[in-house]
């Protein structure tokens, strides 16, 4: 059940033009009633300095047994009550003037008076509730009931407003109105009485005497029988003010909700959920939802299913008013709460796409809307059978329910959404991977086995051990059999794709202690044929040295040698080319011999 609802209707207005036929209801522009406190009093714009005329000498007017200076007076004191109500209204009460008005009421010879002081009341009644409550204590209700029998619809329809406005007062107004026994004439007046400006009065007077918790005590077969034609009515206003009266029974006790549903009333408040006036369409839908989510032994849904109605409630879900768009999801929550045949009905008007879409929606989302669209997905999720689920999956209503998670009125309806849905996935698998568990962020599941509730945590905790399983080494949550996860044997744990738990295992191990044994014992190796290969330059480098100082013990004796053959020689000798083979380690046995062979050459 929704939150109570404050449907605007039983507004109280002030009545500051006169029904006559210049200034008819019926010809205000858009039938729309509210308009009438908008007018001007043509009376009143008549020299306002005489008007204001002190209280103590209209009072005096008022009591004159003049029937003319009385309703010059009274003509007066209205217009006064017109331009400054809130200021005056408790001054004529408190000097007594209310009495008097309804004296003058009781005189059916002169209407016009009466018509005035009825007007005068109208503003009283839409004071205060205390000077609302003074009027019934003067006996106003008996005395206002007593004229619906009249035949002048002027003061007819007058009477029926100040009658309205005391019942739109509270609960205790409207039950002393009710205690007059009024509901019987007005019916009856509404039955003969075609005219429209006094069926928008009667029709709004009727709402607000059905309006308010607890509902009255009323006999709903006579108010049936008016509302029955009435409801045939093309006038916006008379539609409104009606379709909010069966709003009003329909949200009380379980009989009126069957006596309305029995007298065929569902087929035509389905056809104003097409109305043009949002006006009309919301009272209608308001009823229509408090049909369908009645809490008796009997399922009224059916009957409402069967009008046709899930098709415009579906149109109604992307209504631009945010009210008429919330009832609308509120009442389709209420369907999908029902069979899995109800539910289907409503998978198959196209729905499910536009609620998720509201659901999901973050830029300028309504918070109340994206509520109620999401009861409509939670609901059919726990009540929809196992086909019906599937397509909810592929509708997208996964990533709404985990968003659910977040929201503490919401998050355990969600958990057990989604454990519906797992579960279906987890049938439909059989053996093999669960097309459903993916789908779920299981990070905010996670979370919740921590939650400060135990029952939500206990619920998270069993479908976090059921259907998840963690990698051992990364700690990332994946659901059980997935293609991306592993159980190894030899760790006996899971380990997703990306990570690698060889290294943990016992042979990797034993390969890796051999290797690097091995690899120590190569270093070892290595070392010491580096100690060897430096010992052995080291000496080289040793004889090296020695052979140089040799080499130049040599070459020096075999250079004087040659300076005195070349001294004695008659041939030049080219010495340079002498040095070079020396310094290019040639030997001095072989210079000798190419020294020796040069002459032969």
């Amino acid at each position: 059940m929704m939150e109570e609802r404050v449907d605007g209707v039983r507004e109280r207005r002030s009545r500051n033009t006169k029904l006559l036929e210049e200034f008819g209801a019926e010809k205000l522009n858009g039938g729309c009633y509210d308009n009438i406190n908008s007018r001007v009093d043509p009376i009143a714009l008549k020299g306002t300095c005489d008007l204001r005329t002190s209280m103590i000498d209209l009072e005096k007017l008022l009591h004159s047994k003049n029937s003319e200076t009385q309703l010059e007076a009274t003509r007066k004191f209205r217009s006064l009550l017109t331009l400054e109500r809130d200021a005056l209204v408790q001054e004529a009460l408190d000097r007594d003037v209310v009495p008097q008005l309804l004296e003058f009421l009781k005189d059916k010879s002169n209407t016009a008076l009466q018509l005035e002081a009825l007007w005068a009341l109208t503003n009283v009644a839409a004071g205060t509730s205390e000077q609302t409550h003074l009027l019934i204590k003067n006996n106003a209700v008996s005395t206002l009931v007593s004229l619906l029998d009249t035949d002048n619809e002027e003061i007819l329809e007058q009477a029926v407003w100040v009658l309205g406005n005391i019942a739109a007062d509270g609960i205790s107004a409207r039950d002393k109105v009710l205690a007059t026994g009024v509901m019987e004439p007005l019916l009856q007046c509404m039955k003969l009485n075609k005219k429209i400006s006094f069926l928008r009065i009667a029709t709004w007077t009727l709402s607000n005497l059905c309006d308010g918790q607890p509902r009255p005590s009323i006999k709903i077969t006579n108010i049936l029988e008016a509302v029955l034609w009435v409801l045939q009515s093309e006038d916006t206003e008379v539609l409104s003010h009606i379709c909010w009266a069966l709003s009003h029974l329909c949200d009380g006790p379980s009989p009126h909700i069957k006596a309305v549903v029995k007298a065929n009333v569902c087929v035509r408040l389905v056809e104003l959920l097409d109305h043009k006036s949002w006006r009309v369409v919301k009272p209608a839908l308001r009823t229509v939802g408090n049909i369908v989510c009645a809490e008796d032994d009997q399922d009224y849904t059916q009957q409402v299913i069967e009008c046709g109605a899930v098709p415009w409630l579906t149109r109604l879900i992307q209504h631009p008013n945010r009210e008429i768009q919330k009832e609308a999801c509120w009442t389709l929550s209420n369907i999908a709460a029902g069979t899995t045949e109800q539910i289907q009905h409503v998978l198959e008007s196209g729905s499910i796409a536009p609620l998720v879409d509201l659901a999901s929606k973050v830029v300028d989302a309504d918070p109340d809307v994206k509520i109620e669209a999401s009861w409509v997905l939670l609901n059919a999720t726990s009540c929809g059978s196992d086909a019906q689920i599937n397509q909810l999956v592929l509708s997208g209503c996964v990533a709404v329910l985990c968003n659910l998670l977040q929201d503490n009125t919401m998050v355990m309806m969600a958990l057990e959404g989604l454990e519906k849905i797992l579960q279906v996935g987890e049938e439909r698998s059989g053996d093999g991977i669960n097309p459903h568990a993916y789908l779920l962020d299981s990070s905010k599941v996670e979370e919740l086995q921590k939650h400060r509730s135990s029952a939500i945590s206990k619920r998270a905790i069993r479908m976090w051990k059921q259907y998840f399983v963690v990698c051992a080494i990364c700690n990332c949550a994946y659901s059980k059999r997935s293609p991306r996860l592993k159980y190894c044997l030899e760790c006996k744990c899971n380990v997703c794709e990306k990570c690698d738990c060889s290294i943990y295992h016992l042979t990797y191990q034993d390969q890796l202690w051999k290797s690097i044994s091995e690899g120590e014992a190569e270093e070892e190796k290595a070392k010491l044929q580096n100690k060897k290969s430096k010992n052995k330059k080291k000496r080289d480098k040793v004889k090296q040295r020695k052979a140089l100082s040799a080499f130049s013990d040599e070459t020096s004796v075999v250079l004087k040698g040659i300076e005195k053959v070349t001294m004695t020689s008659d041939e030049p000798v080219v010495v340079d080319n002498y040095v070079d083979f020396l310094s290019n380690n040639g030997s001095i046995l072989d210079l000798w011999k190419m020294m020796e062979d040069e002459p032969a050459a």
